[in-house]
């Protein structure tokens, strides 16, 4: 038993939120059977499915006991199954739907293609939300995100370097402002020529997006920075490569 798109992402949502876990396995069964709410469903295969999209490994007996014990769920003839209780499905209804309705939106933009990046699960996430916020028209939340992402390439690249404390002061990691500054002045690196303007040009258009109280960016400012911020994020992830 598998689970869709809409239901995984029903289930992050009813995860991230502060339900008991018999509350967020009664939550799947009604949005698997609320159109046939007789349906038996299987205790063990919801489990399996909430347990393989972060939920942390629950006692089947426990839970089995639990839900029969709520007013929503009635036990099936088959052991270890059990369905809604008709008469309660418009309450459950009303509670889980709004989980129900939020999906997450289809993003065809490639403004900032993943595969110029590090093949890690940070930069996967805040690429996501670059070229959602870009296709989407929020461009001031774009252009904070990518600033975002060239700051942690840099760090990145003292990190492999075995250089961090270079951009430290104290126990802290520097502001972006000081980072550029040495990474500027760093005679060990080599920087393709344009480079370091590049960076302080990003940079600017995400201090403004974050910023400015009068200024909303607009697509022509993202398009503007369209290349070299994928040059810039091609060489800074050469760099990381390179030093691993």
């Amino acid at each position: 038993m598998t689970s869709s798109t809409d239901e995984t992402d029903f289930i992050r949502q009813t995860l991230e939120s502060e339900m008991s876990r018999v509350e967020q396995v009664i939550g799947l069964l009604w949005f698997q059977v609320v159109d046939a709410p007789g349906t038996e469903v299987e205790v063990s295969a919801l489990l399996r499915i909430l347990e393989a999209n972060g939920m942390p490994t629950q006692s089947r007996t426990r839970i089995r006991n639990a839900l029969t014990k709520s007013k929503f769920v009635s036990r099936a003839q088959r052991a270890g199954f059990v369905r809604l209780v008709q008469r309660y499905v418009p309450e459950l209804s009303e509670r889980f739907g709004e989980f129900a309705a939020k999906k997450t939106p289809l993003i065809k933009s490639e403004y900032l293609p993943i595969a110029l990046l590090p093949s890690r699960r940070y930069y996967a996430e805040v690429v996501l939300q670059i070229n959602g916020c870009y296709e989407y028209r929020f461009f001031d939340g774009a252009a904070t995100m990518i600033r975002r992402v060239i700051e942690g390439l840099l760090i990145d690249v003292y990190t492999q370097q075995g250089r961090l404390d270079e951009i430290k002061v104290g126990s802290e990691i520097m502001m972006l402002d000081g980072i550029l500054r040495v990474f500027a002045a760093d005679t060990k690196l080599h920087k393709a020529r344009g480079l370091v303007k590049n960076l302080a040009s990003i940079k600017g258009i995400g201090d403004r997006a974050a910023h400015s109280r009068t200024y909303l960016t607009d697509k022509h400012d993202l398009d503007d920075i369209k290349v070299s911020l994928k040059t810039s994020v091609a060489e800074l992830s050469s760099m990381i490569g390179s030093a691993s």
